[in-house]
């Protein structure tokens, strides 16, 4: 498994805490689905939140997008957010 670079605690759900949880790519999509993976932009959620945040909640959606990309620009500061998956989150 990709280590995440959002949290250390791949065990509990990112939102909730439960202990039953699924990968979520952050950023998603094809291509930036294995993006996500390469540079550490997963986190774990619960059956549940992780349905909330694809099909629910798009500010929720929009703030783990934006939370991803501030962690990446901090531990990749030589790679540019929009290069490597084209939007910007944070405008």
């Amino acid at each position: 498994m990709t280590k995440s670079i959002i949290t250390d605690d791949m065990e509990s759900c990112y939102i909730c805490g439960s202990n039953i949880v699924q990968i979520h790519h952050v950023i998603y999509g094809t291509a930036n689905r294995k993006m996500s993976d390469k540079y550490g932009l997963i986190i774990p959620l619960c059956p549940y939140c992780h349905k909330r945040v694809h099909e629910q909640d798009r500010n929720l959606d929009l703030q783990l997008h934006r939370l991803a990309q501030r962690r990446f620009t901090e531990e990749y500061p030589y790679l540019n957010f929009m290069e490597v998956f084209g939007r910007n989150y944070e405008d």
